[in-house]
Order: structure tokens, then C-alpha cells, then sequence
């Protein structure tokens, strides 16, 4: 009997499936696998950040963010496509709060042949309104479960205008910051195929579009200082704001609302943002639905003076285009202009002369002749200003000479990496995965290491998408070096089996750059150990291009890599020397976008293992001293335990594996470098009381969980006078840090009790604890 499976998935707040995303964001999106057919909401890459003018545009994480997810299906007919168990699937979906994941049992189709041709329609972050169930059927009043005024419910939801009575709960003119559900977002997916296990990624496009307007002055003459002139912008509005939107964009790309009120405008916003010549740009941002409207005048046949023959001229006839009652979207500020002149009936210290002065500006995709803004657009307008002119012979209607540069954003593509800043000094893997959206537009993606000479430590391989959708190697990759996870589009396919001492400075000294044409390829990022207490990065240059785009779209990603943490190793209040730590546990966090959240790739700790076994022998224990060095132990451990070859995609079986595994090995898999005093090892009871105390107040985990040693535990056998203390084979020495400065204790009858007590014999097996790995150089060498 097929296994059905539905479930919802709770998205972690960087995960692509919460995210309407800029290209600064690497939030990655994962497909869960399962029985059935998966699905995931993404927002189509609005909001790319870009450098307009001498400042940039702030990343908003909340119009990057899916609260609220409704999902439709219907079969070809149009209506709900039905279902044989409705307790598992229903045919309208609202998944908790902030869940873009859902899975859909493949057998639960009243009839799976309408099911091979379902048509799914999403929306999100609309206001309850839209979806308000009040006879409790189960489906929204606006598209019920059966037709409605001749309609059914697929073409119900089609001509859907969406109308939002408020944006907030009290308001609708706040138009600086998001409506309080989120960017409104919609998307639909045609033909597809329920019945077979797989997987979509649904695009949604925000139904609003985000327009900055970025002013500046540029003005060739100026006072002695080099500041003025000088805008003090007193308050903006914006004029002929759409208050709704239909789901479905207009076929002819115009504008044209049937509501009540179809128009609105929101006046007297007030500002303190004050603009230097020369000196930086003032920013204001603001959100609204679309509004396609066409120029009156014909832009080709209108007569403009003579002279006036270049764009950055005409750009100031835009307004003549339209007439009194057109509906076209303008912004218009009042501000306050204080010259560079002096009026020489003033004193020397207020010779300045201040003129207050209006500015008008239509939106659109250019500064001269369009006059539409598209919904999921971003519209960069840069407003630079170089003096004032009065408008006729009117002396009391001053406005600005200025030149404004319109750069309309749809971001043709996204690049998925969960992991830039937080790399260990170990070696780290880090993946990219990079999405094309025009893949019929010819696009081609250079991803190149900036100062490659210079940035020896990093280098990287690419997997093409087709290995990566059938889970294989390309033609140059071998199962002796490379790893294939026979599953399509899933975490640590086509990853180096082992991280070998020479993969960065010689297997892949050439791979410094890139270029992709092909969606969902991949590129694994390969950092080598950062043997010094200084963090260090590198950049890693991005620039686009396609047949509808001339100029390259850049953009750059900091990769960063942290020192190793020093730590004064004491023993019995006796300096041993130093060792080194990192400064993060991986084992928490997932760094790959494909990953499952859970089994191998995430865990809150592990196993110490070689539950039964002696480390050292019935009547050997000193694998059990404080005195231990963990390098030797952890090799003790590993040799006990069978444990010395794993691959970069293996789960580690105990603490010890975990630490060990830090080293490089070499072609075969083998750990090089290590010694009973060096390399990277689960650190030996001492030494981890000293880590843990050392950076008690830097990491609060430490305050509050257990971490294992390397160190086994000890039993008390005999009889008294006669007691011995053996090695036990069932536990190990376990420590936390105490708020008064110590550290808890493990001796034989410091038995563990659970991560809120104060010590730690802790059982071998069934109780996994959280791990730091250490680190000490060879001999003669010196970390810096």
C-alpha cells in the first residue's frame, strides 16, 4: 500500500520560500522530499539592491517575507478539482502562518486524470477579506466551492480585483512602509501533474510595485565651503495612487479600475531630510498598486521647441504629455532651497538666501515619455538637481532645474546561498545555487573570485543543473573524488568526496571563475583552513547579462572566514600552553539550500560512541585524566571505534568523528597531519573546561548545555580502603560552564542528570551532547 504523506512545512526565517528577495539576500529555498507531490511558494525576485545615487537602498527583510499562503486547484473545467479524502488534501489550502512548503499525496484525486492537468493558483499576504469563509464550508466567500453569478470558482478568482478596505488596521495612507499582512503577492502554475511524485517552485509576483526617489545636488556653483546649495525637503505626496488591483494582469497593459474610489491621493508627508551639493542623496520610498496609463499626447508627434532634442531635454515636457484628468501617478515635494548668492542687503552671517520651491515628477519606466508603473517592479528614480528655474512669467512658481535618471527593476535572476560571513577556520564547503528566469533571453552569469593571486585560500567547482536534477557527476567528475547523491536537485550532489591537503592550492588553483547560461546550476565553494587568529575575505564578483540587457547587472558577495579562537589550556591551576577553537557549531544550522532540515545535515548534537568498549584497557585509565591531551584521545577514540574514513556528506557517528573530520585527509580518504599533540580533535576534559570558561560570556551556550571531552569517564570498584577507579565503559566526561566562573564537574559519582544540572558523567550512548572542535598547529609552527 502506498504511504501518503501531507504535511506543512515550517519555514525558518532564511529560507528562498520566505522570501520576496533581493539580490543581496541568499536565503535558499529547499524542496522536501516525500511520497507525494511538493510544492513551494517563492516571490519572483522583486527588490534587487542597487546603488542609484551616492547612497544605497536599504534591504527591507519584511518585503522579502510569505506570512500567509493560499493555494488553489482546479481542474481543466474550472471548478475545484476534487478530492477522495478531503482529511488529507482539500482543494483550497491556507497552511499556517509563515509555511510556503505543502505536499500533496499523489493518490487522493476523485478523478486523477483531471488531477494530470491541474491548474494552481496562489496567493499571499492579501487582507482576511479576501479569503472570509462565513459559512464555514471550508472555502473563501469570494470563490466558492461551486459556480457563483454564472461564474466558476477558477474564473471567479481570475477576474478578482483585489481592494483592500485598509492596508493597516487603521489606515490605508500610510504609504511609506508595507501593509501590515505583507507585500500582496499572487502567482499561478498551468498543467500540472499531481498524480506523479515531484516537485514545483511556484513564482509569485508582488501585486505592488516599491518606487524610490533619490535626491540629490549637483550644482557647479557653490559657496566657500562647498555646501550649498542646500534642500531642506519640507513634505512630498504622491498623486492618482491606484487603490486596487486585479489578480490577473491586464491583457492590453492598461490600467482600468471598475471600483468605488478607484483613485486616491496622499498628500503632506512630512520630512527633515536635508540635501548637500555634492553631499549624498536623500531617500524616499514608498509603496502602491499598479497603474498602466498611456500618455495623451503622442511622445512621436509632439512638438517640442526647438533646440529640445536629447532625452535628459525632453524630460522636462514629460507633464505636457498629460492632460488635467489623467490618471497618471506623479510625485510632488515642497522643499526649501537655500542658494550659494548672497543678497547683499543682508549681514554677512544671513546672506544666504532661502527659496521655497515645488517639484513635480511623473513615474514611469523613463524620465520622458512613459508613464506606467508594473506591479513587482522596483523603480529607482534619481533625482539630481543643479539650480532653480521659474515656469512662465510667473515669478511666484519656482520649481527646479533638475535631471532625473529612472532605472526600472524586474530581476532576471536569483542566487540562493545560505552561508557569506559565518565560515569556521576549518575547512568549509559552501554552495550557491543560481536561478535564470529568462532562460529564453540568452542569459549568461560570470561568477569570478576577485584577486584570485591574491586569495589562494578559496576556489571553486561547478555542477551543471542536469547533474543536479538526475542527483549525478558531469563527464570530468569521478565517484573516486566526487559524491553523487543518485537523487534529483538534493543537498551535497557533485561535493568533493574529502577536502584533500592540496584541493584549493592545486586541484583547483585554476577554477576562479565561471559563466552559467543554464538555471540551477550550481557552484561549490571550497575554503581552506584559516590558520590564524584574523578573520579574512574575499569577493566574489557577479555580473549578468541577457539580450534585454546590454549592461551587465553586478553585484558582489563577501565571503567571510573566521580566525581561530585562542584559549589558555590549564590543568590543575598549571598553564599547559595554547590551544585554538572554533567559533561555531555547523552541526546547528543548515548551510546548504537543498538540505531537509533534519537527519544528516542538522542535529543538536551527538553520540560520545564506543558504548561498552574500553578506550584504554580493564585496568587502564588513563584515557580518563584531566591531563589527557584530546588530539591523542580523539585518535584513540577513532581507532577503537573503526571510524577513520568519512566523506564530506556522512553524518558523523560520535563527537569524536565530528572533530576529526575537520582535517584535510588525502586522495584516499586518509586524515593527514594529525598528531597526539596537533591537528583538529574533540578537545580532552581539561581542555574544554578552559574553552568553556574562557568564552563563557561569549557564546551563552555555553551557559546552558552540556558539551562532550574526549575524556572517558571513571567507575569505583572495591571496597573501602581499597577503592579503584577504573574506566567505565558507559560513560564519558561531559562539562558545562557555571555562572559563578567554573564548570561542572565529572568525576566517577558526578552523574549527568539533563542540561539544566551541574554535572556531567554522561551516558555514552542515547544521550547526544553538544560539541566544539579544537584546534593545535604541528610543532614549529606559529598561529599569528
Amino acid at each position: 500500500m502506498k504511504k501518503i504523506l501531507y504535511y506543512f512545512l515550517p519555514v525558518a526565517s532564511m529560507l528562498l520560500p520566505a522570501a520576496c528577495t533581493t539580490e543581496e539576500d541568499f536565503g535558499g529555498g529547499t524542496v522536501p522530499p516525500g511520497d507525494g507531490f511538493t510544492i513551494e511558494a517563492v516571490c519572483q525576485n522583486m527588490l534587487p539592491q542597487q546603488v542609484v545615487t551616492r547612497s544605497a537602498i536599504a534591504k527591507d527583510d519584511k518585503e522579502k517575507r510569505i506570512n500567509q499562503l493560499y493555494l488553489f486547484f482546479f481542474d481543466e473545467n474550472g471548478d475545484y478539482l476534487e478530492s477522495s479524502n478531503t482529511k488529507v488534501f482539500s482543494p483550497y489550502m491556507a497552511p499556517s502562518a509563515n509555511t510556503t512548503n505543502v505536499s500533496i499525496p499523489t493518490d487522493v484525486f476523485k478523478d486523477p486524470a483531471f488531477a494530470k492537468k491541474t491548474t494552481i493558483y496562489a496567493l499571499a499576504n492579501v487582507t482576511p477579506e479576501v479569503v472570509t469563509d462565513a459559512n464555514g464550508d471550508g472555502y473563501p466567500d469570494n470563490f466558492p466551492q461551486y459556480s457563483k453569478d454564472g461564474k466558476k470558482p477558477k474564473e471567479l478568482l481570475e477576474a478578482f480585483v483585489y481592494d483592500p478596505a485598509n492596508y493597516t488596521p487603521n489606515t490605508r495612507d500610510d504609504i511609506t512602509t508595507l501593509p501590515s499582512t505583507g507585500m500582496p503577492m499572487a502567482g499561478k502554475s498551468a498543467t500540472v501533474n499531481l498524480t506523479e511524485k515531484g516537485s514545483l517552485t511556484m513564482q509569485l509576483k508582488a501585486l505592488m510595485a516599491r518606487i524610490d526617489i533619490n535626491i540629490s545636488i549637483d550644482s557647479d556653483h557653490s559657496d566657500e565651503s562647498g555646501q550649498l546649495p542646500r534642500l531642506s525637503i519640507a513634505e512630498w505626496g504622491v498623486y492618482n495612487m491606484p487603490t486596487a488591483v486585479p489578480l490577473t494582469e491586464p491583457a492590453d497593459g492598461q490600467t482600468s479600475l471598475t471600483t468605488d474610489e478607484p483613485y486616491r491621493n496622499v498628500e503632506n508627508i512630512q520630512s527633515d531630510a536635508v540635501v548637500y551639493n555634492h553631499g549624498g542623496a536623500a531617500s524616499l520610498t514608498f509603496y502602491m498598486f499598479e497603474n498602466m496609463i498611456e500618455p495623451d499626447e503622442d511622445p512621436e508627434n509632439y512638438q517640442y521647441p526647438a533646440g529640445v532634442e536629447d532625452d535628459v531635454d525632453k524630460q522636462r515636457w514629460k507633464p505636457r504629455l498629460v492632460g488635467e484628468n489623467s490618471k497618471a501617478t506623479y510625485f510632488k515635494m515642497r522643499a526649501y532651497y537655500t542658494t550659494y548668492n548672497g543678497d547683499p542687503s543682508l549681514p554677512a552671517n544671513q546672506d544666504n538666501t532661502t527659496i521655497e520651491a515645488e517639484y513635480t515628477f511623473y513615474l514611469g519606466g523613463n524620465p520622458v515619455n512613459d508613464f506606467k508603473v508594473i506591479r513587482n517592479r522596483h523603480y529607482a528614480n534619481n533625482i539630481v538637481i543643479s539650480g532653480l528655474t521659474h515656469v512662465g512669467n510667473n515669478p511666484d512658481h519656482i520649481t527646479f532645474d533638475a535631471r532625473v535618471n529612472i532605472t526600472e527593476q524586474n530581476n532576471p535572476f536569483y542566487l540562493s546561498m545560505l552561508r557569506e560571513r559565518d565560515h569556521d577556520a576549518h575547512f568549509c564547503i559552501t554552495p550557491l545555487d543560481v536561478y535564470l528566469f529568462e532562460e529564453d533571453e540568452n542569459p549568461k552569469m560570470k561568477v569570478s573570485i576577485a584577486d584570485p593571486e591574491s586569495h589562494t585560500w578559496i576556489r571553486m567547482e561547478r555542477v551543471p543543473a542536469e547533474n543536479m536534477e538526475n542527483g549525478t557527476l558531469s563527464a570530468d567528475m569521478s565517484t573516486d573524488t566526487h559524491l553523487a547523491t543518485g537523487q534529483k536537485w538534493t543537498a551535497g550532489n557533485g561535493k568533493r568526496k574529502y577536502f584533500t591537503t592540496d584541493l584549493v592550492t592545486n586541484t583547483l588553483a585554476q577554477n576562479t571563475e565561471y559563466t552559467i547560461s543554464r538555471s540551477r546550476d550550481r557552484i561549490y565553494f571550497y575554503l581552506d583552513e584559516n590558520l590564524s587568529t584574523k578573520d579574512r575575505t574575499a569577493t566574489v564578483n557577479i555580473s549578468y547579462t541577457d539580450n534585454n540587457t546590454q549592461t551587465p547587472r553586478t553585484r558582489t558577495i563577501e565571503i567571510v572566514q573566521h580566525g581561530l579562537l585562542p584559549v589558555q589550556w590549564y590543568y590543575e591551576g598549571r598553564l599547559q600552553g595554547t590551544i585554538y577553537v572554533e567559533a561555531y557549531e555547523e552541526y546547528i544550522s543548515h548551510y546548504d539550500p537543498l538540505n531537509e532540515f533534519e537527519g544528516d545535515y542538522i542535529y543538536d548534537g551527538l553520540e560520545w560512541g564506543c558504548n561498552g568498549e574500553y578506550i584504554g584497557g580493564p585496568l587502564n585509565n588513563e584515557w580518563t585524566e584531566g591531563n589527557k591531551h584530546g588530539a591523542a584521545a580523539t585518535r584513540r577514540i577513532i581507532t577503537q571505534a573503526g571510524q577513520s574514513e568519512m566523506n564530506l556528506n556522512e553524518k558523523p557517528r560520535s563527537a569524536a568523528e565530528y572533530c576529526y573530520n575537520k582535517n584535510k585527509r588525502n586522495a584516499n580518504g586518509a586524515v593527514q597531519g594529525m598528531s597526539n599533540s596537533s591537528g583538529w580533535f574533540l578537545p580532552g576534559i581539561s581542555q574544554l573546561e578552559s574553552i568553556l570558561t574562557s568564552y563563557y560570556n561569549t557564546y551563552t551556550e555555553f551557559q546552558n548545555n552540556f558539551y562532550w571531552s574526549s575524556a572517558a569517564a571513571k567507575d569505583r570498584t572495591g571496597i573501602w580502603p581499597a577503592y579503584i577507579y577504573p574506566e567505565s565503559t558507559s560513560y564519558a566526561r561531559a562539562t558545562k560552564a557555571l555562572p559563578d566562573g567554573g564548570y561542572a564537574e565529572s568525576d566517577w559519582d558526578d552523574i549527568y542528570t539533563n542540561d539544566n544540572g551541574t554535572t556531567g558523567k554522561a551516558p555514552r550512548i542515547n544521550r547526544p551532547l553538544r560539541i566544539r572542535a579544537a584546534y593545535v598547529p604541528p610543532s614549529g609552527v606559529t598561529i599569528q
